[in-house]
């Protein structure tokens, strides 16, 4: 499939978006939007033993493009010095490290005054150790750069045909997978949701453990991109196994059932998880799905004849599925 990758800038990531649509032609549909930079406001810190070192640390950060920048010092450099009574050198820097207020550092432990060994562990006396203790400089370097995004685009004819393929072969599935002379389809929408209540879940039954994922893979590219442009509202479960406390029975899966665990985006899944508070809404955005597909399968040439025979009345049903 020919792409092509358009890159922009701007104050936002909506006007950059604004902007990278603008750029492409009709003919082309875009397939992938990433966001390299946000364009919100950046914060650099980096604290050093002195100014100067924090500053070179900080500057090193900041890019070519960067905006608005703002240089501030939040915390001076300075120093102290504490004694601390220990035996040994290491004993008395473990002292001192828990005396260190934020930003401040060990630069160095000597020996003050020798204590006395004692005979025995009688007369035994600590020494009296000198710290020097500095406080490291604290810099902040505010600025902020362009949002920048990227979007890939293809010809659009590519993607329709492509489409046709793999909803087709959605139909061609559940045709085989629904058997029922009780399946009134959806030209009656009221008669639909009727034998909804009363045969959904059993198909769905049928359908999940039908269908592979081979056939879920192939379509939920194209079905979530149908999606997000009808701005349908179906209910969002990740798997299969979430499936289950919704559904009112439980799937039983074994190794004739590949599906197991793979995410599930396929409005025709998302169909039967039609619990009594969100039923009617699920039914009719699919019912509004199916219109789209039967658009989008029939809008190069309408007289095509081999898309009209998988669309055959009995087929065409099995879009809503």
């Amino acid at each position: 499939m020919e792409k092509k990758t358009i890159v922009t800038e701007a104050e936002s990531v909506e006007l950059a978006l604004e902007k990278a649509k603008s750029q492409v032609s009709e003919n082309w549909v875009i397939i992938n939007e990433e966001v390299i930079s946000d364009g919100k406001p950046k914060s650099i810190s980096e604290e050093a033993s002195d100014l100067e070192d924090a500053w070179n640390k900080a500057e090193a950060q900041l890019l070519p493009n960067a905006k608005n920048i703002e240089r501030k010092v939040t915390r001076e450099p300075g120093k102290r010095y504490i004694e601390i009574n220990a035996f040994e050198q290491s004993e008395a820097r473990a002292k001192a490290l828990k005396c260190l207020n934020n930003g401040e550092a060990i630069k160095d432990v000597s020996l003050s005054v020798s204590g006395a060994k004692g005979f025995l562990g009688i007369g035994k006396k600590e020494s009296v150790f000198h710290v020097n203790i500095i406080m490291k400089a604290c810099v902040q370097i505010d600025c902020k750069y362009d949002a920048r995004i990227s979007i890939e685009v293809t010809d659009k004819e590519i993607v329709r045909k492509e489409n046709k393929i793999k909803i087709t072969k959605l139909v061609d599935k559940l045709s085989k997978v629904h058997q029922s002379s009780l399946y009134p389809g959806v030209g009656d929408l009221e008669k639909f949701k009727s034998w909804l209540d009363c045969e959904g879940e059993r198909f769905c039954r049928n359908v999940l453990i039908s269908t592979t994922e081979e056939i879920i893979k192939e379509l939920v590219e194209p079905y979530n991109r149908l999606l997000s442009e009808a701005k349908l509202n179906f209910p969002t479960f990740s798997t299969i196994q979430t499936l289950e406390p919704h559904l009112g029975w439980q799937i039983k899966w074994g190794k004739e059932n590949p599906i197991a665990g793979f995410p599930i985006e396929n409005p025709a899944i998302k169909l039967f998880l039609h619990r009594k508070e969100c039923r009617n809404e699920v039914i009719n955005d699919s019912y509004n799905l199916m219109q789209l597909l039967l658009k989008e399968l029939l809008a190069d040439n309408p007289q095509d004849a081999e898309i009209r025979d998988r669309l055959s009345i009995s087929q065409i049903n099995k879009l809503q599925d």
